[in-house]
């Protein structure tokens, strides 16, 4: 049943911090020696490479649900990447309740693969926008943390937070990602590989894992003569 969604009239900036994590390091928690309990930020924050699956089940109700995104340049305005669900804000299906037809893996509506183009490389700082909807319930610490890798190695983390969100509202969730430095030799592997740079993105709520989604990342060259 659509739920009563209340428009907020302004842009909420979120504050976060970052970390590079220089190529060879050591590894502290290994993507496959995921912990027995439940899955905490203290935990996504040593990964080293990217999860062999979801550590949220496709049937869990997740408090939030992602209704528009974009990617751009911040120096350019150049955008990347935007997204937008059909239909009004109040319309939205949950994950769960979403008619999965048959034969088709249902985390591909978690996952997303992304092709920027080359000279997304040579960017500075990267900006997101993200519109989500909040249930009858508020929130209250919603955090993302996002663990980039290039193969097994991680080479950037982001850690957001957003604060307090009241119910049954439709908010702005605005990022910006600084790109780390790239030498010659590691943007050479990302070009040359396709789906070898990945992301996972957890959300948590109150310290709690609400969603994981996932992401692949390449940079093709434009055709030759454009």
């Amino acid at each position: 049943m659509p739920l009563p969604l209340i428009k907020m009239p302004f842009n909420l900036p979120s504050k976060g911090s970052s970390s590079t994590s220089p190529r060879g390091s050591a590894t502290s928690l290994s993507a496959n020696t995921l912990p027995a309990g439940p899955v905490t930020p203290a935990d996504v924050l040593k990964f080293k490479k990217a999860t062999p699956d979801f550590l949220v089940p496709f049937t869990a109700s997740p408090p939030v649900q992602f209704l528009e995104f974009s990617i751009k340049d911040k120096a350019s305005g150049r955008v990347f990447f935007e997204t937008k669900r059909p239909g009004s804000h109040s319309d939205y299906v949950p994950l769960k309740d979403m008619d999965v037809p048959p034969g088709v893996d249902p985390n591909l509506f978690r996952s997303v693969h992304y092709d920027f183009g080359h000279d997304f490389l040579d960017c500075r700082e990267v900006g997101t926008t993200l519109v989500f909807a909040v249930g009858a319930k508020p929130i209250t610490n919603f955090r993302m943390i996002e663990r980039h890798y290039v193969g097994d190695t991680l080479i950037k983390s982001f850690d957001f937070t957003f604060g307090f969100c009241i119910p049954n509202s439709v908010n702005t969730w605005e990022s910006i990602y600084e790109v780390p430095a790239l030498d010659k030799k590691l943007k050479k592997e990302m070009l040359a590989n396709p789906h070898a740079t990945k992301a996972d993105s957890f959300y948590f709520v109150d310290g709690v894992l609400v969603m994981h989604n996932k992401a692949s990342f390449e940079f093709s060259s434009p055709p030759s003569g454009k």
